[in-house]
């Protein structure tokens, strides 16, 4: 078996992908294609009933409803072997940065290889975290946030273990909510006598705890 791994387009020509094309050519044979008969959604799948000793080169392609686009490069000639050593954990793509807004889901996702497939666990704040919105299919490593609220924010890290060793990853996610105020209308209009006290009372949202301060006619008050 082979297992592949390529970049969604940056350009999808204004309609979302609805499967990746993937094909191979045997160096055997003179420049002739063959693709591969499964439904492919995702940037990583494994190939499998390929035969061994066999110099195999691959190319990929996207399609949405308008058609077919470019083919990208080819991946360089691969000898399909059967392993015969364990290999330790490689992480292939890292874990992104992300902030997200209160209350939004996000899912944290990173590439990781290794022979035999790895064993993954997640923590935040190093800290082991135990989810059923968590897989690994295809080398790619998910963990879905549901309704990010204020705990969410922190450091993630994911780690993969086997037989030869292991590999990690981490990432920091921060949750943000725009700040917003609420004033009463009887506060936003009153007349005092001149010597009255006024204390204005004015209610503000926002995560993280935003920083207030009052202005009079423009100038800042102390």
């Amino acid at each position: 078996t082979v297992t592949l791994h390529w970049k969604a387009p940056e350009k999808d020509g204004n309609a979302p992908i609805t499967r990746y094309i993937l094909e191979f050519h045997d160096k055997e044979e003179f420049m002739e294609w063959h693709e591969v008969k499964e439904t492919i959604t995702v940037t990583t799948h494994k190939v499998t009933n390929m035969k061994h000793d066999a110099e195999i080169m691959f190319r990929v392609a996207a399609e949405n409803e308008v058609g077919r686009g470019p083919n990208s490069n080819s991946t360089k000639y691969v000898r399909i072997s059967i392993p015969v050593a364990a290999e330790p954990p490689v992480i292939q793509e890292p874990l992104k940065d992300f902030s997200v807004g209160l209350g939004k889901s996000i899912t944290l996702q990173c590439v990781i290889g290794g022979t035999p497939l790895p064993e993954i666990k997640w923590f935040r704040n190093g800290k082991p975290l135990k989810s059923k919105k968590q897989t690994f299919e295809n080398r790619v490593a998910s963990f879905l946030i549901p309704d990010c609220n204020e705990s969410a924010t922190g450091s993630y890290s994911c780690k993969a273990t086997n037989s030869a060793g292991s590999a990690e990853t981490s990432c920091k996610l921060v949750v943000e909510d725009i700040p917003t105020l609420v004033v009463p209308e009887a506060t936003q209009n009153q007349r005092l006598n001149i010597a009255a006290q006024w204390k204005p009372e004015v209610a503000f949202s926002g995560f993280p705890r935003p920083e207030i301060s009052w202005e009079k006619n423009g100038q800042a008050l102390t």
